[in-house]
């Protein structure tokens, strides 16, 4: 993960159960950083994420906007990567 998303809370996490009991015990949402032509994005991946998004008017989540969500108390994680590779 480059610097850029320092303002990220934690690397990923690995069990999408374990993601899932964090996020109902805790305000929390999961993100996915791709790179999409030559930039790294910042794509939400819950639905409490999604929310967020369509409140800002974007499909991604811009530093502005996390710094604005973990005012609110959320925690920003990385979402495990669930592509099986081949």
């Amino acid at each position: 993960m480059s610097s850029r998303f320092s303002f990220l809370d934690q690397q990923p996490v690995g069990d999408p159960r374990i993601d899932e009991i964090i996020r109902q015990s805790t305000k929390a949402i999961f993100v996915k950083v791709f790179n999409q032509y030559g930039n790294e994005v910042v794509m939400p991946h819950c639905e409490e994420a999604k929310i967020f998004a369509r409140i800002a008017g974007t499909k991604t989540l811009t530093q502005t906007t996390v710094e604005h969500i973990k005012t609110l108390g959320y925690t920003v994680r990385i979402a495990q990567d669930d592509r099986v590779a081949l």
